[in-house]
Protein backbone atom coordinates (compact mmCIF):
# COMPACT_ATOMS: atom_id res chain seq x y z
CA UNK A 1 0.00 0.00 0.00
CA UNK A 2 1.17 3.52 -0.80
CA UNK A 3 0.50 6.69 1.18
CA UNK A 4 -1.35 9.14 -1.08
CA UNK A 5 -1.90 12.23 1.08
CA UNK A 6 -3.00 13.43 4.51
CA UNK A 7 -6.63 14.51 4.65
CA UNK A 8 -5.98 17.21 7.27
CA UNK A 9 -3.53 18.93 4.94
CA UNK A 10 -6.00 18.65 2.06
CA UNK A 11 -8.88 20.05 4.09
CA UNK A 12 -6.93 23.27 4.54
CA UNK A 13 -7.75 23.88 0.86
CA UNK A 14 -11.49 23.95 1.50
CA UNK A 15 -13.07 27.35 0.84
CA UNK A 16 -16.64 28.63 1.07
CA UNK A 17 -17.71 26.82 -2.10
CA UNK A 18 -15.66 23.69 -2.74
CA UNK A 19 -12.34 21.97 -2.51
CA UNK A 20 -10.98 20.97 -5.92
CA UNK A 21 -7.73 19.07 -6.21
CA UNK A 22 -6.86 15.90 -8.12
CA UNK A 23 -10.51 15.75 -9.30
CA UNK A 24 -11.90 15.76 -5.75
CA UNK A 25 -14.88 18.09 -5.18
CA UNK A 26 -16.19 18.17 -1.64
CA UNK A 27 -18.02 21.06 -0.01
CA UNK A 28 -17.35 22.41 3.46
CA UNK A 29 -20.20 20.46 5.09
CA UNK A 30 -18.74 17.19 3.80
CA UNK A 31 -15.30 18.25 5.02
CA UNK A 32 -16.75 18.75 8.49
CA UNK A 33 -18.26 15.25 8.40
CA UNK A 34 -14.90 13.72 7.48
CA UNK A 35 -13.36 15.53 10.43
CA UNK A 36 -16.10 14.18 12.70
CA UNK A 37 -15.41 10.59 11.60
CA UNK A 38 -11.70 11.02 12.25
CA UNK A 39 -12.46 12.48 15.68
CA UNK A 40 -14.43 9.32 16.48
CA UNK A 41 -11.68 7.01 15.21
CA UNK A 42 -9.10 8.91 17.24
CA UNK A 43 -11.09 7.89 20.32
CA UNK A 44 -11.89 4.33 19.34
CA UNK A 45 -9.44 3.09 16.71
CA UNK A 46 -10.53 1.44 13.47
CA UNK A 47 -10.30 2.70 9.88
CA UNK A 48 -12.48 3.92 7.03
CA UNK A 49 -11.83 1.75 3.98
CA UNK A 50 -13.10 0.98 0.49
CA UNK A 51 -15.14 3.01 -1.97
CA UNK A 52 -15.44 6.19 0.08
CA UNK A 53 -11.66 6.51 0.35
CA UNK A 54 -11.39 5.95 -3.40
CA UNK A 55 -13.88 8.79 -3.79
CA UNK A 56 -11.63 11.06 -1.72
CA UNK A 57 -8.78 10.30 -4.10
CA UNK A 58 -10.64 10.51 -7.42
CA UNK A 59 -13.90 12.39 -6.79
CA UNK A 60 -16.01 10.11 -9.01
CA UNK A 61 -18.80 7.66 -8.14
CA UNK A 62 -19.93 8.89 -4.73
CA UNK A 63 -20.35 5.60 -2.85
CA UNK A 64 -23.56 4.10 -1.55
CA UNK A 65 -22.10 4.03 1.95
CA UNK A 66 -19.10 4.76 4.12
CA UNK A 67 -17.50 1.63 5.56
CA UNK A 68 -15.88 1.76 9.00
CA UNK A 69 -13.93 -1.35 9.98
CA UNK A 70 -13.25 -2.44 13.54
CA UNK A 71 -10.57 -4.87 14.69
CA UNK A 72 -12.16 -6.34 17.84
CA UNK A 73 -15.59 -6.48 19.49
CA UNK A 74 -14.72 -3.87 22.13
CA UNK A 75 -13.74 -1.45 19.36
CA UNK A 76 -16.90 -2.28 17.42
CA UNK A 77 -19.05 -1.41 20.45
CA UNK A 78 -17.09 1.77 21.16
CA UNK A 79 -17.51 2.99 17.57
CA UNK A 80 -21.22 2.14 17.67
CA UNK A 81 -21.70 4.19 20.81
CA UNK A 82 -19.84 7.15 19.31
CA UNK A 83 -21.87 7.03 16.09
CA UNK A 84 -25.16 6.96 17.97
CA UNK A 85 -23.99 9.72 20.31
CA UNK A 86 -23.16 11.86 17.27
CA UNK A 87 -26.79 11.62 16.12
CA UNK A 88 -26.68 8.79 13.58
CA UNK A 89 -29.69 6.48 13.43
CA UNK A 90 -29.16 2.71 13.56
CA UNK A 91 -31.49 1.35 10.86
CA UNK A 92 -30.30 -2.24 10.48
CA UNK A 93 -28.07 -4.76 12.21
CA UNK A 94 -26.95 -8.30 11.47
CA UNK A 95 -24.10 -10.61 12.38
CA UNK A 96 -21.74 -8.76 10.03
CA UNK A 97 -22.63 -5.05 10.11
CA UNK A 98 -24.51 -2.26 11.76
CA UNK A 99 -26.00 0.24 9.31
CA UNK A 100 -26.65 3.88 10.21
CA UNK A 101 -28.28 6.71 8.32
CA UNK A 102 -27.13 10.31 8.44
CA UNK A 103 -27.44 13.45 6.32
CA UNK A 104 -24.68 14.09 3.81
CA UNK A 105 -24.30 17.05 1.54
CA UNK A 106 -21.86 17.53 -1.30
CA UNK A 107 -21.68 19.95 -4.18
CA UNK A 108 -21.49 17.83 -7.29
CA UNK A 109 -25.14 18.27 -8.34
CA UNK A 110 -27.07 16.25 -5.76
CA UNK A 111 -27.45 18.87 -3.02
CA UNK A 112 -28.63 17.22 0.19
CA UNK A 113 -28.13 13.47 -0.05
CA UNK A 114 -28.90 10.74 2.51
CA UNK A 115 -26.01 8.38 3.01
CA UNK A 116 -25.34 5.18 4.93
CA UNK A 117 -22.55 4.32 7.30
CA UNK A 118 -21.71 0.64 7.67
CA UNK A 119 -19.84 -0.37 10.81
CA UNK A 120 -18.34 -3.75 10.01
CA UNK A 121 -17.55 -6.36 12.64
CA UNK A 122 -13.98 -7.64 13.01
CA UNK A 123 -12.64 -10.10 10.44
CA UNK A 124 -11.10 -13.17 12.07
CA UNK A 125 -7.34 -12.82 12.38
CA UNK A 126 -7.27 -9.21 11.15
CA UNK A 127 -5.83 -6.69 13.62
CA UNK A 128 -4.46 -3.93 11.37
CA UNK A 129 -5.41 -1.98 8.25
CA UNK A 130 -2.72 -3.57 6.07
CA UNK A 131 -4.03 -7.02 7.01
CA UNK A 132 -7.55 -5.86 6.23
CA UNK A 133 -6.50 -4.84 2.72
CA UNK A 134 -5.30 -8.41 2.11
CA UNK A 135 -8.92 -9.55 2.52
CA UNK A 136 -10.36 -7.10 -0.06
CA UNK A 137 -11.12 -8.56 -3.47
CA UNK A 138 -11.02 -5.65 -5.99
CA UNK A 139 -7.93 -3.48 -6.40
CA UNK A 140 -10.06 -0.35 -6.83
CA UNK A 141 -11.39 -0.84 -3.28
CA UNK A 142 -8.02 -1.36 -1.62
CA UNK A 143 -7.77 2.02 0.10
CA UNK A 144 -8.07 3.15 3.70
CA UNK A 145 -8.13 6.32 5.79
CA UNK A 146 -6.52 6.24 9.24
CA UNK A 147 -7.55 8.15 12.34
CA UNK A 148 -4.48 10.33 11.77
CA UNK A 149 -5.89 11.33 8.38
CA UNK A 150 -3.44 9.41 6.19
CA UNK A 151 -4.87 7.94 2.98
CA UNK A 152 -3.26 4.73 1.69
CA UNK A 153 -4.08 3.10 -1.67
CA UNK A 154 -3.16 -0.02 -3.64
CA UNK A 155 -0.25 0.68 -6.05
CA UNK A 156 -2.46 -0.20 -9.06
CA UNK A 157 -5.68 1.41 -7.86
CA UNK A 158 -5.24 4.65 -9.78
CA UNK A 159 -4.25 2.87 -12.99
CA UNK A 160 -7.27 0.58 -12.80
CA UNK A 161 -9.48 3.55 -11.95
CA UNK A 162 -8.32 5.47 -15.03
CA UNK A 163 -9.10 2.44 -17.17
CA UNK A 164 -12.38 1.83 -15.33
CA UNK A 165 -11.24 -1.76 -14.97
CA UNK A 166 -12.19 -4.29 -12.29
CA UNK A 167 -9.33 -6.54 -11.23
CA UNK A 168 -9.80 -9.33 -8.67
CA UNK A 169 -6.69 -9.67 -6.52
CA UNK A 170 -8.07 -12.27 -4.14
CA UNK A 171 -11.43 -13.98 -3.78
CA UNK A 172 -12.24 -15.27 -0.29
CA UNK A 173 -16.00 -14.89 -0.79
CA UNK A 174 -16.83 -15.57 -4.45
CA UNK A 175 -20.55 -14.75 -4.21
CA UNK A 176 -19.83 -11.41 -2.57
CA UNK A 177 -17.29 -10.66 -5.29
CA UNK A 178 -19.84 -11.49 -8.00
CA UNK A 179 -22.39 -9.15 -6.41
CA UNK A 180 -19.81 -6.40 -6.21
CA UNK A 181 -18.82 -6.92 -9.85
CA UNK A 182 -22.48 -6.66 -10.85
CA UNK A 183 -22.87 -3.46 -8.82
CA UNK A 184 -19.78 -1.81 -10.31
CA UNK A 185 -20.62 -3.00 -13.83
CA UNK A 186 -23.93 -1.20 -13.48
CA UNK A 187 -21.94 1.98 -12.85
CA UNK A 188 -19.90 1.57 -16.03
CA UNK A 189 -16.89 -0.41 -14.83
CA UNK A 190 -15.43 -3.08 -17.13
CA UNK A 191 -14.55 -6.64 -16.19
CA UNK A 192 -12.68 -9.11 -18.38
CA UNK A 193 -13.41 -12.81 -18.79
CA UNK A 194 -10.13 -13.59 -17.03
CA UNK A 195 -11.36 -11.82 -13.89
CA UNK A 196 -14.66 -13.73 -13.96
CA UNK A 197 -12.74 -16.99 -14.32
CA UNK A 198 -10.83 -16.12 -11.12
CA UNK A 199 -14.14 -15.95 -9.27
CA UNK A 200 -15.39 -19.19 -10.82
CA UNK A 201 -12.14 -20.93 -9.88
CA UNK A 202 -12.47 -19.68 -6.29
CA UNK A 203 -16.06 -21.01 -6.13
CA UNK A 204 -14.87 -24.34 -7.47
CA UNK A 205 -12.43 -24.79 -4.57
CA UNK A 206 -15.28 -24.77 -2.00
CA UNK A 207 -16.91 -27.96 -0.82
CA UNK A 208 -20.69 -28.33 -0.57
CA UNK A 209 -20.83 -27.21 3.07
CA UNK A 210 -18.70 -24.15 2.37
CA UNK A 211 -20.89 -23.22 -0.58
CA UNK A 212 -24.03 -23.39 1.56
CA UNK A 213 -22.37 -21.24 4.21
CA UNK A 214 -21.28 -18.74 1.55
CA UNK A 215 -24.85 -18.52 0.23
CA UNK A 216 -26.15 -17.96 3.76
CA UNK A 217 -23.61 -15.23 4.53
CA UNK A 218 -24.06 -13.43 1.24
CA UNK A 219 -27.84 -13.44 1.59
CA UNK A 220 -27.55 -11.69 4.96
CA UNK A 221 -25.51 -8.80 3.61
CA UNK A 222 -27.05 -5.40 2.87
CA UNK A 223 -26.67 -3.90 -0.59
CA UNK A 224 -27.87 -0.61 -2.05
CA UNK A 225 -30.34 0.38 0.67
CA UNK A 226 -30.27 3.88 -0.73
CA UNK A 227 -29.63 4.37 -4.46
CA UNK A 228 -27.19 7.15 -5.26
Amino acid sequence: MEKKFNIHEELKKVDRHAWEDHCRIIDTYAAEQITNFLRILNKTGGVIAGGFVRYLVHGFNFPDDIDIWSFDEYQFNDIHNELVSSGMELINSNDRTNVYKFGWKYSKSHGSLPCLVQLIRPVDGVRAAEELMDTFDLTICKAFLTAEGDVFVHPLMEEHHREYKLVVEQCRMPLSTIKRIIKYSGKGWNVSTDELVKVMDAWGTLNAEQKQEAIKKTSSQIYNLIAV
